[in-house]
């Protein structure tokens, strides 16, 4: 299951990417396999890189993880004054992406069912993908609500980036809302002959579960990659 869900889903968020996730994965479009095996067989990679962590509008964080001795050296920016969650985010996102492969898209074949498709231009195929709805009954209907996206890169046969948006509200479940949700990935190569790693994420939640709010808006970019062998 995609490290995304392990990190940020809440009640709320885990009910609108489980209608991507909770179903067995089918065999995928030969282009979408060799992006992914390509992935699974390097999922003990290691790198060095920049974290740069946006928590809503506040001034960037900015973190060096360094590989070689699994350790953090903060370059600029400071946690003090957000709100929450922001701060937790950020250790967690820390601590989880930096752990080996955790940037690439290794662990995501089982995201894939349903797969569909939907445009194929010079350049790249573009994909859907849908599952688990009919498996729950507060589900039902709503995945007509949520648009799913994954692109792959025809010269390069990885995929360049990965998509999950609720296109309007809906309640998931009996004590839920969903106003807001976007999951949005990019990836790109670090290294000739290196799986493609995480460049940007953005993540977006707004709702209600039971008497809690949810609010939460993130951007991380990762860059200046080292690959450790």
């Amino acid at each position: 299951m995609p490290k995304f869900l392990r990190i940020a889903a809440t009640t709320i968020t885990a009910s609108i990417l489980s209608l991507a996730f909770s179903a067995a994965a089918q065999d995928l479009p030969a282009p979408l396999e060799t992006a992914v095996s390509e992935a699974e067989a390097q999922d003990d990679r290691r790198f060095s890189y920049t974290q740069t962590f946006v928590w809503r509008d506040f001034p960037p964080v900015v973190d060096r993880y360094d590989a070689t001795t699994d350790s953090w050296t903060r370059i600029s920016g400071t946690t003090d004054g957000w709100d929450n969650p922001g701060p937790k985010k950020l250790r967690n996102w820390t601590r989880i992406e930096s752990r080996p492969g955790e940037l690439l898209y290794a662990d995501y074949r089982d995201s894939f069912s349903g797969v569909k498709l939907i445009e194929e231009t010079d350049q790249s195929y573009i994909y859907s993908f849908t599952a688990g709805q009919e498996n729950n009954e507060d589900l039902q209907g709503a995945e007509e609500n949520v648009l799913t996206r994954a692109v792959v890169d025809k010269a390069d046969q990885s995929i360049t980036s990965y998509l999950i948006k609720a296109t309007q509200g809906f309640k998931p479940n009996a004590v839920s809302r969903l106003d807001e949700f976007v999951f949005e990935q990019t990836f790109e190569r670090p290294a000739p002959g290196v799986a493609p790693v995480m460049t940007k994420v953005y993540w977006k939640a707004v709702g209600k579960q039971v008497f809690s709010k949810v609010d939460e808006e993130l951007t991380i970019y990762y860059s200046d990659f080292d690959v450790v062998e």
